[in-house]
């Protein structure tokens, strides 16, 4: 009977949507993360971030795009996840930044058991390295004060995955307190990324800002890693990640040295149909449009300026995917040497 229901998990589960689960931790978690604008830091300051993030999805978008309730028991998502981040400017247009955004879910709950016993999202994200360039801008190689033009390539490094035949024996003891990690929190592969940023200045109260993101995953990965399964030779390849984000962006600083803000970003993310054994999976390409308003507020006059981001994810269309809600809290400390 186990060896029935694995299967039929393997079928329904893995072959057509194994990719959606950790899609959306990887959207939520990150959501709030990081300012996706093309300023850097001036020359020997950094930043360190620390992102609080709730997620959670009860509806799923179908591969028509039509929104569905996910039934009890179905697999519908809570999350907490703990995401860090340090960045540093090298010069006047040159940041160094490692980000750990999504980073690890502490906690996790999901609605649906695996041959009686309770699933859960345990896991960590994959790191990304890697620096931005400010080619135009008021401090940039192109001097301009209206137009900031950044680009700023990038890896991401693999962690450790679940280990997911672990995940199978745990099933098939039919332990029932013992909880099931289902999916993996990130692809765990190496990936080269390049993401670029472009803004428009209006005045000293706001801007507008373009940002694209592009992830290529040039490795394949094996497929028994991806979910609980029967031992499989089988590989995975993803192909790529696409980001687009637009954001109206409003600043103001305050009397009492408080520069408070607020945006406003759409993004569009996509993903391509996935390959196993080099043969492409009809329908499990996916793509989530979503808007995320945030506030934030810099203390500039503490002794240590702190800068503080509520924000909160709310999808608004997608084919294949978790319609994934989130908030973040965000907590960023600036220190100079």
């Amino acid at each position: 009977m186990i060896r029935s229901w694995i299967e039929k998990h393997h079928e329904e589960d893995s072959v057509k949507k194994i990719g959606i689960i950790t899609l959306a931790l990887v959207l939520c978690a990150g959501a709030f993360a990081f300012a996706d604008d093309g300023s850097v830091l001036p020359a020997g300051v950094g930043r360190f971030y620390v992102a609080n993030t709730y997620a959670f999805a009860n509806s799923s978008f179908d591969v028509d795009g039509n929104l569905n309730d996910i039934p009890d028991g179905g697999g519908a998502i809570k999350v907490y996840n703990l995401g860090l981040a340090l960045e540093y400017g090298v010069t006047d247009w040159i940041s160094a930044a490692i980000q750990w955004a999504p980073g690890v879910n502490l906690w996790t709950e999901r609605d649906a058991l695996a041959a009686g016993s309770e699933t859960n999202l345990a896991g960590m994200a994959d790191i990304f390295a890697g620096a931005k360039f400010l080619i135009v801008g008021e401090k940039a190689p192109v001097q301009n004060s209206t137009i900031r033009f950044a680009v700023a390539p990038g890896v991401k490094i693999p962690l450790p995955g679940t280990d997911m035949q672990e995940q199978l024996a745990n099933i098939m003891d039919l332990d029932p307190d013992t909880a099931v990690t289902v999916a993996q929190a990130d692809k765990h592969l190496f990936a080269l990324g390049a993401r670029a940023y472009f803004d428009y200045i209006i005045n000293t109260m706001f801007f507008v800002d373009l940002y694209s993101e592009f992830t290529y995953y040039p490795l394949e990965g094996d497929y028994q890693d991806v979910s609980p399964m029967p031992t499989s030779t089988s590989k995975i390849a993803y192909g790529y990640q696409f980001v687009l984000e637009a954001e109206p962006h409003f600043d103001y600083m305050t009397d009492a040295g408080i520069r408070l803000s607020a945006g406003l970003p759409l993004t569009y993310v996509v993903t391509p149909n996935y390959k196993v054994d080099d043969t492409e999976v009809a329908d499990t390409g996916t793509t989530v449009l979503k808007i995320a308003p945030s506030v934030s507020a810099l203390l500039t006059k503490t002794p240590l300026p702190l800068e503080f981001k509520l924000g909160y994810s709310l999808p608004l269309m997608g084919t294949n995917t978790y319609a994934t809600n989130s908030v973040t809290f965000q907590a960023k400390a600036y220190f100079k040497f």
